[in-house]
């Protein structure tokens, strides 16, 4: 079965989510989430769950324009109803009146074909903007008036737990030249071409994120079955703390940089003679820092590679605590000073400065040694300026640019997967809580992926 047949089916069969148990005064409106906006699509010849909150016991009345029939639901002891509405074959526009004694109309909804539109980044990615745009932009963006397509964009948030409030980046909203720029490019050529070929209204739930993993994106239910998830999710169910997470993630590491020495072709016994002062690099290869190694001695390389640069402190020096700045590194990197860790990073987002004590500093010839992982892009060492300044005076610095001697160490394919941070999306169910998962009971057609690695 492929993965739009069971995303369709567990978002389609999975409807069993309850609002959240908020108390609501006696006087208090009718409350719809944000996936019920003016401009909605909904799913044609269905019995669609609308749902929402009001005051504690009291009764709502739902009244469709396609058939003008009243449906009748009482709000549960938490403020919570929901009810199944009967829609008729694609059509409108329609309005929806949502009456607890005081009315609110839902305008402009059309009854069509609603997909989710889910996944990483190709999912993402916009019509037009100022990242990237689809081939002939401006011509597509002055072609798109089709008011039958309807977007609404979710949010990226994530939580440990499972939420009920959807987070939406507006309401449902009609796709013309002035707005299509926004939609995601995949989601909306899907739907150009559906309308094109079935004359049908569609809408699109745009729920996407660049980057996340499969687990992040799959309910905390399904992943209990599996062994190598079940612990985490349960940890989320029980109140696990981030101090404990990340005590967690901080012994994993070290295990997975030690493991990383032993792929080393130079590893001894778990031990690396090549971050130490003394070791002779002269058989190495030299390559220009900073700088991408793809787009200098190593082209199309994914993995680790070990880069050491000796250079003189001068006398004045010894003894005095220093700063390491490397700029970024794409993408993880340990880094050593004369033998001896001085700091680890993940992402190449984050500009590198370490704290050399002092006790580690000589005068004369001294070695910096760094292992970098590329996860995959361009790899090294090219974030900004790379040298050593004194930390009781920065102004005072040793510029550590040029060619440093390196060698390869494993390729990508190799190595053992690394720990995920425990401060991130990209965590068991965390994506789903908040992305999937208040969405739940919208009745779609089916939905269209991209990627989950």
């Amino acid at each position: 079965m492929n993965i739009k047949k069971v995303l369709s089916k567990g978002l389609s069969y999975s409807l069993v989510t309850v609002l959240a148990c908020t108390a609501f005064s006696a006087d208090a409106k009718v409350i719809l989430p944000a996936c019920f906006t003016d401009n909605m699509v909904l799913q044609q010849k269905s019995n669609v769950n609308l749902w929402g909150k009001v005051a504690t016991g009291k009764a709502v009345t739902i009244t469709p324009s396609w058939n003008n029939k009243k449906y009748t639901v009482t709000a549960d002891a938490a403020g919570n109803w929901k009810i199944k509405v009967a829609t008729p074959k694609y059509g409108g526009p329609y309005t929806i009146v949502f009456d607890d004694g005081e009315a609110i109309s839902l305008k402009n909804i059309l009854i069509g074909e609603v997909w989710v539109c889910s996944g990483q980044s190709n999912m993402e990615m916009i019509v037009s903007g100022l990242y990237g745009s689809v081939l002939n932009a401006k011509e597509e963006v002055a072609n798109a008036n089709y008011p039958v397509i309807r977007l609404l964009k979710v949010d990226n948030t994530y939580s440990t737990q499972k939420q009920t409030e959807l987070k939406t980046k507006g309401e449902w909203t009609v796709c013309s030249p002035q707005t299509v720029s926004d939609f995601s490019a995949v989601a909306y050529f899907f739907a150009r071409d559906f309308y094109k070929k079935k004359h049908i209204p569609v809408g699109l739930i745009s729920t996407n994120w660049g980057g996340t993993l499969a687990e992040a994106w799959t309910s905390g239910d399904a992943l209990k079955q599996m062994p190598e998830f079940a612990p985490t999710v349960i940890g989320w169910e029980q109140g696990v703390t981030q101090e404990q997470l990340n005590a967690k993630y901080e012994g994993e590491l070290r295990t997975w940089i030690t493991a990383l020495g032993t792929k080393d072709p130079t590893s001894n016994q778990g031990k690396l003679p090549w971050i130490e002062q003394g070791f002779d690099a002269s058989a190495w290869k030299k390559m220009p820092v900073p700088g991408f190694w793809e787009r200098s001695a190593l082209p199309d390389f994914d993995g680790t590679v070990d880069l050491r640069k000796t250079f003189t402190v001068p006398a004045a020096w010894a003894g005095k605590d220093l700063k390491l700045n490397l700029g970024g590194i794409d993408d993880y990197d340990v880094a050593w000073f004369n033998g001896t860790e001085v700091g680890h990073t993940e992402l190449f987002v984050y500009k590198r400065s370490y704290t050399v004590p002092g006790k580690l500093v000589k005068a004369g010839v001294n070695t910096v040694a760094v292992r970098v992982l590329d996860n995959g892009g361009l790899g090294g060492l090219d974030g900004g300026p790379v040298n050593v300044t004194q930390v009781a005076n920065p102004s005072e610095k040793i510029d550590l640019a040029g060619e440093w001697d390196y060698q390869v160490a494993a390729k990508l394919i190799d190595l053992p997967v690394m720990p995920n941070r425990p401060d991130g999306a990209n965590r068991p169910a965390l994506i789903y809580n908040t992305m999937i998962n208040p969405i739940i009971n919208y009745t779609i057609k089916g939905a269209i992926w991209y990627q989950g690695e």
